[in-house]
Formats: C-alpha cells, sequence, structure tokens
C-alpha cells in the first residue's frame, strides 16, 4: 500500500478507519468496511466485491466479523472464496474471492471451484454449490471461526523454541573449546540441538548455546567464554531485528518459551513432529520447518 499510493495517503486512511479497520489489512477492505457502513445504514440494498483471496485469513476476516456481530447484523447473500483471475493490466495470473452483502436473510449460496481450465486470457471454471448461512470465512456449515480453545489442551504441546540467531549453534569441537566437558554447568548452557531436519534425515551433531534464566551480567560472569561467543556471532544480527524485545535480550532466543520449559521438568518422554511448509517464493518443494526440543 505505501509502495503504490503513498505514506501520506496510507497514515490519513488508517487514521480514519482506526478502531474499524485493522492496519493489516488489505486496501480492498476499506472500502468493505464503507460499503458495509452504507447498507447497514439502509441507504443501498446490498454489494458486492472482488477482493484477493485472503479476505478468508484473520487479519481481513475481523472486518466481515464486526458487521456479523453488530446489533444489525449483515449477511453475505454469495460468496466464491477462490477464483483464478487474470489481471487486465500486465496478465499476471492471481487468485480472487467475491463476497455480496445485504440485511437480507441469512440464507446465502457459496460457489466453490472444483475445476479451472486456462484458455487465452481468461479461465474457464466449473463450481461446486452450497446453500445455507455463510460464515465469514465464506464456506457454509459449521463456524469454524468461532471456536474457542480448550482449557483442556493447554500446556499439551510447543512449537518448540525459535532461536532467531545462527550464531547460537555451534559444533562438537566449538562446544569443547568453549570448555563443555571440562567447566562444570556448562552442558546446562551449551545443550544437544536437534531440528527437524535431524530427525528425519541424519543429525549434524550441532550443539546450541542456551543461557536462558542468565541476566547479561550472570552470563558474562559465569561463563565468560561462551558470553563471549554470544557477543561475537548473535548480537550483531540481533542488533538489526525490527522486535525491541528481541534486540534488548539478545542473548536469549527469539523464542525461549519460558512457560514450555517447566513442562519438560516432570517429564521422561514425549512426543515430537515435524511440520511440513511450502516454500512458494524460494523453492516449490515441501522443507521441514524447524522444532527445536530440549531434553
Amino acid at each position: 500500500m505505501r509502495s503504490t499510493l503513498g505514506d501520506g495517503y496510507v497514515d490519513a486512511l488508517r487514521k480514519v478507519y482506526k478502531g474499524t479497520v485493522p492496519e493489516s489489512a488489505d486496501f480492498v477492505m476499506f472500502w468493505w468496511q464503507k460499503a458495509a457502513e452504507i447498507v447497514q445504514a439502509e441507504k443501498a440494498e446490498r454489494f458486492g466485491f472482488i477482493t484477493t483471496n485472503s479476505i478468508k485469513q484473520p487479519f481481513n476476516r475481523r472486518v466481515i466479523q464486526a458487521f456479523f456481530d453488530s446489533k444489525k447484523p449483515l449477511n453475505l447473500d454469495y460468496a466464491i472464496p477462490d477464483h483464478p483471475w487474470i489481471d487486465s493490466a500486465d496478465g499476471a495470473q492471481v487468485r480472487i474471492a467475491v463476497t455480496v452483502a445485504s440485511l437480507d436473510s441469512a440464507v446465502g449460496r457459496v460457489d466453490k471451484v472444483f475445476k479451472e481450465i486456462p484458455a487465452e486470457g481468461e479461465w474457464k471454471v466449473s463450481f461446486t454449490e452450497k446453500i445455507g448461512t455463510v460464515n465469514p470465512d465464506l464456506t457454509v456449515g459449521a463456524d469454524l471461526t468461532s471456536t474457542v480453545s480448550l482449557n483442556a489442551n493447554s500446556n499439551l504441546s510447543s512449537v518448540g523454541m525459535g532461536l532467531y540467531g545462527t550464531g547460537f549453534l555451534i559444533t562438537l569441537d566449538e562446544a569443547k573449546k568453549l570448555g563443555r566437558g571440562e567447566i562444570e554447568g556448562m552442558e546446562s548452557v551449551i545443550k544437544p540441538y536437534l531440528n527437524g531436519r535431524d530427525f528425519t534425515q541424519t543429525s549434524r551433531g550441532l550443539f546450541v548455546i542456551d543461557l536462558f534464566g542468565y541476566t547479561e551480567e550472570q552470563a558474562r560472569t559465569k561463563f565468560p567464554q561462551v558470553y563471549q561467543h554470544v557477543l561475537n556471532n548473535v548480537k550483531p544480527e540481533r542488533d538489526q531485528n525490527n522486535r525491541a524485545s528481541y534486540r534488548k535480550n539478545w542473548w536469549y532466543f527469539g523464542e525461549a518459551r519460558a512457560t514450555f520449559r517447566p513442562s519438560l521438568k516432570s517429564l521422561d518422554r514425549y512426543i515430537i513432529t515435524t511440520v511440513i511448509r511450502q516454500v512458494y517464493y524460494y523453492n516449490p518443494n515441501c522443507k521441514t520447518q524447524s522444532l527445536f526440543i530440549f531434553r
């Protein structure tokens, strides 16, 4: 938005819609908000938009949800959650969504694409149809967007630690040079390291420096060699991080999981899984996302 519209326009727009449209929302959602307000005021019967298909995601969906939950709720009469589209300006192939809303009956229709055939400058598309109340995520049926977390599931799982600094990782030789196996207490801060690929393929035999629980001064005084290594290899990278807490607590992992660690103390076994993630821009093949577990 800023590169296309300029800082002044974007700042003014967000100021006007502050409290109604999240700053993370796509530009089209400001128009969706404005149209919904007009229909809710009964100055128009309905409206429809072609939007990005990310309208179903939480940062955009909050705009729709607010009108569903209002005293004078809107309903979605028609929706296509995901549809191929060819941009007429440059011919780029993108994905869009369609939404039509009004104050009328809560019964709507969702057309879901099940077959699409590219043609010259267009797509030939076939749909399956569902009739019923259309939810904010453009589905018909159980409203999964209204679900809440079960208290019974609390503290049963964790995504593990996130380092946010490659300098925390060291080899066995480096671990020995820093005093692991020789200096008392060093095993508590230099620990074996495994990520998803180490589990599913061959372990690289790496170790990780974990200074969680120590202040900067305590780490420097008790483990000076380790502190110096982190100072040289982690701090320069963390100084460039946009998040203030990562810069301030640079000797800690970016996500140290303080609430997760106590859960491991009474356990002698647990389940470890890896997460498969599609990397769209750099590699079309599935890769294993890192998962950090310490025993």
